[in-house]
């Protein structure tokens, strides 16, 4: 019954299109996007591989020393995993010490370190947030191996009370994101399907975050990654109810003003029911996506190559 409501919805969510997804390409669409002015590009990312059951709860994701990394969320062990990005394969497993896994949801990095966001907020019942920051020289090249991270701890600046039901806070969180000299936090708003996002320092100590914006994104934002290269962001999500993942395309804004220049949503509505919570970047418009485990899909690894429609994107 569960595969044949699914079946239902994306036959539903198809039809409310006004154009269709090419094989592994992308259309522009001739509906315009609900939230904002800019008109909607379908795409459907390749399916590299399944991810291994460890990973069930993948969330948060970067590429480096040409591997993926990733994290499992909400009482999974303490541990950063690298992942071969063709088979799925785990090749390493580094341990923080003295680290807890409340809810981890987000990695992001610089040239010189890892972050790992124990951030999620699905209650709303937390004032207390912690990002974990990794030396990467400190990381062995093969092996695994256990890391003492520093601790970079942050509240919102926001007045907020505890929500009746469990998935109707504002400031629940799952992504991260490193961009110059700062780190910053976006919200997974389920009431409005907003979200707010924050500059926050990126040396140990223990602070407020710096409210810097918000934005109709249309959906519940679960990761973000960088281009640094080229200058260019994307927020990942899906759809509250009827789960269809998609993208924001970020690029040609000024500062940390972020919604300021180009933004492109990237639906992909043949992926539905898909639970994606992590996005890496390798180069230019290239890159990986994750998703976790559902009650009708496995853990899995896609790939996505929207430098085909590179034009549209500038």
């Amino acid at each position: 019954m569960t595969n044949l409501l699914v079946l239902f919805y994306f036959l539903i969510s198809v039809f409310q299109y006004n154009g269709n997804v090419e094989k592994q390409g992308i259309l522009l669409s001739s509906q315009k996007n609900k939230v904002n002015t800019v008109k909607t590009v379908l795409y459907n990312p390749k399916i590299v591989t399944n991810l291994p059951k460890i990973l069930k709860e993948t969330s948060g994701l970067i590429f480096w020393r040409s591997g993926l990394w990733t994290i499992n969320d909400s009482g999974g062990k303490p541990v950063i995993y690298k992942v071969d990005a063709k088979t799925g394969k785990i090749l390493q497993e580094i341990s923080i010490e003295g680290a807890v896994n409340k809810d981890w949801e987000a990695l992001t990095q610089d040239e010189n370190y890892i972050y790992v966001g124990d951030v999620g907020n699905n209650r709303g019942k937390r004032h207390k947030f912690t990002v974990y920051k990794i030396k990467k020289s400190r990381i062995p090249k093969n092996g695994n191996a256990r890391v003492i991270p520093q601790t970079i701890n942050f509240d919102f600046p926001d007045k907020r009370s505890v929500p009746k039901k469990w998935d109707a806070t504002p400031f629940d969180c799952e992504a991260l994101l490193s961009w110059g000299n700062h780190l910053y936090v976006f919200t997974k708003d389920w009431k409005n399907q907003h979200t707010r996002f924050y500059r926050l320092s990126k040396n140990p100590g223990n602070y407020k975050a710096t409210f810097v914006g918000s934005f109709d994104v249309g959906g519940l934002i679960t990761a973000a990654a960088g281009e640094y290269q080229e200058g260019n962001i994307i927020l990942l999500g899906y759809t509250k109810g009827d789960w269809i993942p998609f993208m924001w395309a970020l690029s040609h804004f000024k500062g940390d003003d972020f919604f300021s220049g180009k933004k492109v949503r990237v639906d992909m509505p043949q992926r539905i029911a898909s639970q994606t919570e992590g996005v890496a970047f390798t180069s230019g418009w290239k890159g990986y996506i994750s998703a976790e485990e559902t009650s009708v899909t496995y853990p899995v690894l896609f790939r996505f190559d929207l430098s085909s429609r590179k034009p549209f994107l500038k």
